[in-house]
């Protein structure tokens, strides 16, 4: 994985993506306040940029991620006191620590849960974290030909010694019919009550091709 740095400056789809879910639903993160958590928030600068700036004033974010390395990171750049505090927590652990439990009015989580091994798991974590009136918003690729590049890779002795364990993971609904009706489902099963949950064509380009390689 590359560095806090380097990844911060180079994760333009990312930041791309986010902020277009962001713009949709504008008029209901800024009715968000209070104790909110960002699932995967890596060195902490989507959170503080686009997250932090979107809810009420009186809101407050926990950034989460599983590297250590992007928590420090994150923590010596972009923590503030009053409102934005950084830590590492495995979204996947089945020791979910109890100062996370029913603490959290919004939860959110971009481009981070189609890399959990156990994403029922993930998801009862989240909702065990929640408030009973508690929200989330998350974004998660269903499926990607970049999968299965990872495949091919993690499969070539040649490559796969550089691919980090989280990356040899593939989205739980590559392989889905119905990616949208399976995850709605799930979400159901495990007590959310879901207001919304679509399936999206996506596509990311740049005019200049240096950029987009």
């Amino acid at each position: 994985m590359a560095s806090p740095k380097n990844y911060s400056t180079s994760n333009k789809v990312q930041r791309y993506k986010i902020s277009a879910i962001i713009e949709e639903f504008a008029d209901n993160l800024m009715k968000i306040s209070g104790k909110c958590m960002d699932i995967g928030c890596g060195p902490g600068d989507t959170t503080k940029e686009f997250l932090l700036s979107s809810i009420n004033s009186n809101g407050q974010i926990i950034g989460t991620d599983i590297s250590e390395s992007m928590i420090k990171y994150a923590n010596d750049t972009f923590k503030d006191e009053k409102r934005l505090q950084f830590d590492t927590l495995n979204i996947e652990t089945k020791n979910l620590p109890k100062k996370y439990i029913s603490q959290f009015n919004h939860i959110f989580s971009f481009h981070t849960l189609h890399w959990c091994n156990d994403i029922r798991q993930a998801l009862e974590n989240i909702y065990q974290m929640l408030h009973s009136d508690g929200t989330i918003l998350l974004h998660l690729i269903a499926s990607h030909k970049m999968y299965e590049v990872l495949r091919i890779l993690a499969r070539d002795t040649r490559f796969a010694s550089y691919m980090p364990e989280t990356m040899k993971n593939i989205s739980p609904y590559q392989e889905s019919k119905n990616p949208r009706k399976e995850l709605k489902e799930l979400l159901e099963s495990i007590g959310f009550i879901v207001h919304h949950c679509s399936l999206r064509e996506a596509s990311y380009s740049n005019k200049k091709s240096e950029h987009f390689v």
